[in-house]
């Protein structure tokens, strides 16, 4: 059954309703432009024949045409109503875009608004920095321009750039020599009363002179001769434990851990390679000090080959 004919079934029922309490229609009514006008018209046509009161008839038809088919667009609206809501629904599905667009476009323009903000404390701080890194310019000019007076003096036929670069070198050459110079000042410093003592504290390995000092007493027996300038070390308890008091006492002179190292080793002690590394680092500082001892010479040759 189409929706029409649902329709005409109430309404006719209505109607019937009606007749059964009141004498209220006619034989006219006016033709309606909806579906059901040919089933009302019937109805009307019955109600005035019964009745016999064609103009009541008449004015009550033009009622009913009137709300049937006012009541028949509010149930089925026609095609060009529906387009017609369909249109205000699309308007103001369109007004609610437009004012999302409007809320997007504030926040972009606030984020703009942000980020220029931004580029001008940015080119706040790279002009500053700017301005820092011309006046450090200005300063490594005013520190070289001795230099660039000085290299035209010392190279007067050769290009500034060039002429900057030989005296470099020749600035990094001085500059190297002195270190090497403040080494070996230190070195003589440090190890020169050392390099002129050998093996038994003293300067005299031999013969009737004889020095005595706190050095040479704490080494007393810690050595023999066993034929004429020729010297071995003592290894007993006493001895050992009279080269770790050299040590103590006198920590730069370097025949106590050589002595010691040799001792340990024979006995097998791994502590050996500790006196024997400590004995052959100053022996390397020693032996570059003009007029040490040659002993010191033979004692770094020897460790070297046990150690290397």
């Amino acid at each position: 059954m189409r929706k029409y004919e649902l329709f005409n079934f109430y309404l006719l029922n209505l109607f019937n309703k009606l007749l059964n309490q009141q004498d209220l229609f006619s034989k006219s009514i006016l033709p309606l432009k909806c579906p059901i006008s040919k089933d009302l018209e019937v109805v009307v046509k019955k109600i005035a024949v019964l009745h016999k009161k064609p103009l009541l008839g008449a004015v009550v038809g033009v009622i009913l045409s009137l709300a049937a088919t006012e009541a028949y667009r509010i149930v089925y609206p026609s095609t060009e109503s529906r387009q017609l809501e369909s249109a205000r629904e699309e308007i103001a599905d369109v007004r609610v875009q437009h004012e999302t667009a409007k809320d997007e476009r504030a926040k972009l323009e606030g984020q703009v608004s942000l980020l220029g903000e931004q580029l001008e404390q940015a080119d706040e701080k790279a002009a500053k920095e700017r301005e820092g890194h011309t006046n450090q310019l200005k300063r490594i000019d005013e520190r070289l321009s001795p230099f660039v007076e000085l290299a035209e003096q010392r190279y007067p036929n050769v290009p500034a750039d060039d002429a900057l670069e030989r005296l470099r070198n020749e600035l990094s050459s001085v500059n190297r020599r002195t270190t090497q110079l403040e080494t070996e000042i230190t070195v003589v410093r440090e190890y020169a009363d050392v390099a002129m003592l050998t093996f038994n504290g003293s300067q005299f390995s031999g013969g009737d002179i004889s020095i005595n000092s706190p050095l040479t007493t704490i080494l007393e027996g810690t050595h023999t001769e066993v034929s004429p300038n020729q010297f071995r070390r003592v290894c007993t308890e006493e001895s050992m434990g009279r080269y770790r008091q050299a040590i103590r006492d006198f920590p730069r002179f370097p025949f106590s851990y050589y002595w010691l190292a040799l001792c340990l080793r024979e006995s097998g002690d791994l502590q050996w390679k500790t006196n024997a590394e400590s004995a052959r680092a100053i022996f390397k500082q020693t032996t570059q000090i003009a007029g040490h001892q040659k002993s010191h010479d033979e004692a770094l040759t020897y460790l070297r080959s046990l150690l290397d």
